[in-house]
C-alpha cells in the first residue's frame, strides 16, 4: 500500500471517530428542561383536572353517604371527584365528612376566607356542607336530594365559612370559560343526524331522556364537562323538558 493510500485511510478513520462521538455525546447529553416549567405545568393541569371533573357530575343525585358515579353526598363528591383525579392524597388521603376536612386543612394552616383558587374546597356551616371552587365565584357541591349536583355561586349559600387551599402549586386555570356568554342564549342543532341523544345529565353514562331533531332550538342554562373532557350544554327542549347534549352539535343564534 502506498504512502498516499495509508494516509488516506488514516484520516477516513479519524473522521468516522469524530462522527461516532458527536453522535453519541447528542444521546447522553440531552438539552435540559426547567424543573420550574414541569412543575407549572403539571399544576395547571391538575387543577384543571380536578374542575373538569367536578363539573362532569352536574346532575348527578344526591344520596347521603354515597360516592358513586352516580350518587353522591356532599363530601362524598370532593372524595369522588379528588380520587378520579389521582390527588386524594392532597385532601388527606382518606374519605372524611365535611367537618373532617375543615380541620384537617385548618389544622395545616389552609383555610382562610379570601384567595381560593380553582380545585380548592369550600366549607359552609364550619362543616356541615362542603363543595368544589371551580373559578368566578362559583363552586360545585351535591346540595340535597331536590336539588342534587349543581354548580352556584358561593355566596349562593349561607353559612360560609372558609377555603380550604389544596396545595397545587403554580398557575391555575379558571374553568368558567364561557358560562356566562352561553347562559340564557338560544342554540340551534347543526347535527347532520337528525335524533339528537338527550341524557339526563353531562354524558354518555347518564340515562337517554329523549331525542331532538336538526334545527330545533334549545334554551341554555348550564354547561359542563365529561370524563373526557368533552362539553355538553344543559338547556330547555322544545317540548319543555330539560336535558343535556354534546356542545359539539350546536350553536349559538
Amino acid at each position: 500500500m502506498s504512502f498516499a493510500s495509508r494516509v488516506t485511510r488514516i484520516v477516513a478513520a479519524a473522521s468516522l471517530a469524530a462522527a461516532i462521538t458527536v453522535s453519541v455525546g447528542g444521546l447522553t447529553n440531552p438539552q435540559p428542561v426547567s424543573a420550574a416549567t414541569t412543575t407549572q405545568t403539571q399544576s395547571t393541569n391538575q387543577r384543571a383536572r380536578i374542575v373538569r371533573i367536578a363539573e362532569s357530575y352536574l346532575g348527578a343525585q344526591y344520596r347521603f353517604g354515597a360516592e358513586s358515579t352516580r350518587y353522591v353526598d356532599c363530601s362524598g363528591l370532593v372524595w369522588r371527584v379528588y380520587k378520579e383525579a389521582g390527588l386524594e392524597a392532597k385532601i388527606g388521603g382518606a374519605r372524611m365528612g365535611a367537618k373532617a376536612y375543615y380541620y384537617w386543612f385548618k389544622r395545616r394552616g389552609l383555610a382562610s376566607r379570601t384567595n381560593p383558587k380553582p380545585g380548592d374546597l369550600v366549607i359552609w356551616h364550619k362543616g356541615k356542607h362542603i363543595g368544589i371552587y371551580v373559578g368566578n365565584g362559583y363552586a360545585v357541591s351535591a346540595l340535597n336530594e331536590r336539588l342534587d349536583v349543581r354548580k352556584h355561586k358561593v355566596n349562593w349559600l349561607s353559612g360560609f365559612t372558609a377555603y380550604l387551599h389544596v396545595q397545587l402549586t403554580g398557575g391555575t386555570t379558571d374553568s368558567n370559560d364561557g358560562a356566562d356568554a352561553t347562559s340564557g342564549f338560544l342554540f340551534k342543532v347543526t347535527s347532520d343526524v337528525n335524533g339528537l341523544n338527550v341524557r339526563s345529565g353531562p354524558g354518555e353514562k347518564y340515562e337517554r331522556i329523549g331525542t331532538v331533531d336538526r334545527g330545533a332550538v334549545i334554551r341554555v342554562s348550564d354547561k359542563a364537562y365529561d370524563g373526557q373532557g368533552r362539553k355538553w350544554f344543559r338547556g330547555e327542549l322544545p317540548n319543555g323538558k330539560v336535558g343535556w347534549v354534546l356542545a359539539e352539535y350546536v350553536t349559538k343564534i
